[in-house]
């Protein structure tokens, strides 16, 4: 089922508690720009409060992934002043947060270049597939005097902050081999098997696990962030309490017990 967004640029499809989201600008190689980011929050946020929807796919049509800058962005940001910058640059920060907190499992499927903003859209998804011909990833702006800071700390939690560090510095594209040498990608395929692959892995998630310990997991990482050990430990005590009381674990157990499973 495919539901119209007021975006025309990001699709937003449904199928099998699979929810598709995609970047539809391929004449500016999926460019971030604000009204794509405006169109992904509006799927995102679909896809959070539709009960049907179990899983999340990230893709976008054409060679590209995602880019942050293109020659007509540079052409507007040199006569923004500091204000119009900030708002620009806290509508990625909010996109990166909706997807970083949905309850959901998030999938980029990357195919061609994952660069600068694009490259932290895929890194603040749970899971990255690459296509092994093609993929790239770098936040190559920083030779220009750019910045694309919040992809930066998606990037720090993928591979540790001393990676991160040479390879945000470096401001060089890496292939998508290398990205899953260093961990910055977790499957490499052929772009063939690119759609194939991610459904498999969205299928399995909703097939083979309940939906709602997934939830909390990611609920875990983010609340226990910046917290010491002890407090961590309790907060986590509350989690698995919670994932007690789900219905999924209930019908589970008493499948177990009366010898169904």
């Amino acid at each position: 089922m495919e539901k119209k967004l007021q975006n025309t640029h990001v699709k937003y499809n449904v199928k099998d508690n699979i929810a598709f989201v995609t970047i539809d600008f391929p004449e500016r190689n999926n460019i971030l720009e604000d009204f794509i980011v405006s169109g992904l929050m509006e799927a995102f946020r679909e896809a959070q409060r539709d009960a049907n929807t179990k899983v999340v796919i990230l893709q976008s049509t054409g060679s590209t992934f995602c880019i942050g800058i293109d020659n007509l962005y540079l052409e507007k940001i040199l006569h923004y002043d500091f204000t119009q910058n900030l708002q620009e640059s806290l509508s990625i920060v909010r996109l990166f947060e909706q997807i970083y907190t949905i309850r959901k499992p998030v999938i980029a499927l990357v195919q061609g270049p994952a660069l600068s903003n694009g490259c932290g859209l895929a890194m603040v998804c749970d899971i990255v597939v690459a296509a092994e011909e093609n993929a790239e990833f770098g936040l190559e702006e920083v030779k220009l005097g750019l910045i694309s800071a919040a992809s930066l700390i998606f990037i720090a939690k993928k591979i540790g902050e001393g990676r991160a560090k040479e390879f945000i510095i470096r401001g060089e594209r890496i292939k998508a081999k290398d990205a899953l040498k260093i961990g910055l990608i977790d499957r490499l395929v052929p772009i063939s098997k690119l759609e194939k692959t991610g459904i498999e892995i969205a299928r399995n998630l909703i097939d083979c696990n309940s939906t709602k310990p997934v939830g909390l997991v990611k609920e875990l990482f983010l609340r226990t962030q910046g917290m010491n050990t002890i407090d961590s430990l309790e907060f986590a005590s509350n989690i698995s309490a919670l994932a007690r009381m789900n219905e999924d674990f209930r019908n589970n157990a008493r499948k177990i017990l009366d010898g169904k499973n």
